[in-house]
């Protein structure tokens, strides 16, 4: 929590003038530390536009963990931690993908140390933005968005992804292409189906108050809490770059390769499924069959797939793309 001289003068004042007391209540809610923590590998393409993105949205501080990255990874973390953006860089080693032991070091961390009040724990491809139409001069933040249930005894926050659909474009992030859960469509495609059935309902994410985190869930899907109370939370959208486009489908089976087999049983479905796809020669095949033309006009007609600008518009107002 932050104070100011000003917080100080109402604060004393705070009995005898409801102005004062109005102050001290609306500053509380809204100056509370909100931090991010990742665990990335190879995310060179994307993790630096990611994290200049939510620090303009309001987020106070990052902590980020490298799982054996040997792209350029480590070279743009550093980049940003000297400018102050990330207060701290963990060089993982361990061969296990433990990822919510990692992440668990990490919220502990922003708790303990850098005395964080919310958290979200996230990936290098999810991207936070509130839920309004991006337009010049809005000063409008993720704090500002959560200081909404800050008051309350609400201590998580349940988003719905909304995830990418690559029109298979290089610069991804113009694409306005967005896969959401419905749940009347039909599709003859198994592989389709699952697709947008796993990750419009099982992705979910959540953010959480620090002081009553106990454990985070394998994929941040949940999180254990003291008196746990959860929210749907409307103003804030979650979108998921899963795929970007085929290069990187073929580099997400390659960064599995090395640690599928010691995934945990029963959990990450999709990444066991590209690495087998990728070991048999399929991979192409089975891109190809869930992205192409036909496919996105037909899940836009139905309802599935949306167009939505929030990102590429907010990404080119702060100059992060062309």
């Amino acid at each position: 929590m932050y104070y100011t001289l000003e917080y100080y003068r109402n604060l004393i004042l705070y009995p005898f003038f409801s102005e004062s007391r109005n102050f001290v209540r609306n500053y509380k809610n809204i100056n509370f530390k909100l931090f991010m923590v990742y665990t990335v590998k190879n995310e060179e393409d994307i993790i630096e536009n990611n994290i200049r993105f939510h620090k303009a949205m309001g987020v106070d501080g990052f902590i980020v963990t490298s799982h054996n990255s040997d792209d350029g990874t480590n070279k743009i973390l550093e980049k940003l931690k000297k400018e102050g953006l990330i207060l701290e860089i963990i060089y993982e080693t361990s061969d296990k993908f433990n990822q919510a032991q990692f992440c668990d070091r990490m919220i502990k961390l922003a708790k303990n140390k850098y005395k964080a009040d919310w958290i979200i724990s996230a990936d290098a491809d999810e991207i936070y933005c509130p839920n309004l139409s991006w337009e010049q001069g809005i000063t409008y933040n993720l704090k500002e968005c959560i200081a909404k249930y800050n008051p309350s005894n609400v201590n998580v926050l349940l988003l719905t992804p909304i995830t990418f659909f690559p029109d298979g474009r290089d610069e991804y992030f113009n694409c306005p292409y967005f896969l959401i859960y419905n749940n009347n469509l039909n599709i003859e495609n198994y592989e389709m189906n699952r697709f947008i059935n796993s990750f419009a309902i099982e992705c979910k994410k959540v953010i959480f108050k620090a002081k009553d985190y106990k454990k985070i869930s394998i994929g941040n899907h949940s999180v254990k809490m003291r008196h746990k109370i959860v929210l749907p939370c409307a103003n804030i959208k979650y979108f998921h770059y899963h795929i970007k486009n085929y290069a990187d489908f073929v580099k997400r089976a390659e960064r599995w390769l090395p640690c599928a087999q010691t995934m945990p049983k029963n959990t990450c479905w999709q990444e066991k499924l590209y690495v087998n796809l990728y070991e048999d020669g399929n991979l192409k095949e089975h891109y190809n069959s869930l992205f192409n033309e036909d496919t996105r006009e037909y899940l836009i007609k139905e309802g599935a797939v949306i167009i939505d600008r929030s990102v590429s518009n907010i990404m080119k107002h702060l100059g992060l793309l062309k």
